[in-house]
């Protein structure tokens, strides 16, 4: 599963809700199709969509299966939302949240961990890998990048001295 967004806010009296995501277009997602909601950490419940209308380039308004009433959309407001790497996949080949599930090996430093989370702040997308020790943050950019192999899910990379001990 990766994570595309979270549900911002309810919306309206029907339990239509806000959907903030993290991709450059939702064309791929159209009614019947389900989104996999975090309501635990761990747990992916399948709420299919029942209908879509687009708010802005990244918001979407949704109605989803079981949700009635503007009470039941209020307790999804914040969960996050995620989709199966399939349908991401196929509905957006550059986005960096295609990352989740790489392995990352730096060019000196050798094999670092696996991409658990990729983040946007502001304009940069970060991702977070779990090194064993500590989790660890680095810039998703072309200079550190130096060579993507999407068969196998990995990433090489040349990350500056000291990023990883920090």
């Amino acid at each position: 599963m990766i994570r595309i967004g979270k549900i911002a806010a309810a919306h309206g009296l029907t339990g239509e809700v806000i959907l903030t995501h993290e991709l450059p277009e939702m064309k791929w997602l159209t009614v019947g199709e389900p989104l996999h909601l975090e309501l635990k950490k761990g747990s992916f419940i399948p709420f299919f969509v029942e209908g879509i209308r687009g708010k802005s380039d990244t918001e979407v308004i949704l109605r989803l299966d079981d949700v009635a009433d503007v009470t039941a959309a209020k307790e999804l407001v914040g969960r996050l939302v995620h989709v199966e790497n399939v349908k991401l996949s196929m509905a957006n080949t550059t986005s960096p949240l295609r990352f989740i599930g790489y392995k990352v090996v730096d060019v000196t430093l050798g094999a670092l961990g696996t991409i658990d989370d990729v983040y946007k702040a502001g304009t940069q997308w970060l991702a977070q890998i779990d090194t064993g020790a500590k989790k660890v943050l680095f810039p998703l950019i072309e200079a550190f990048i130096k060579d993507t192999n999407d068969r196998n899910r990995f990433l090489r990379v040349q990350l500056p001295d000291g990023l990883v001990d920090l």
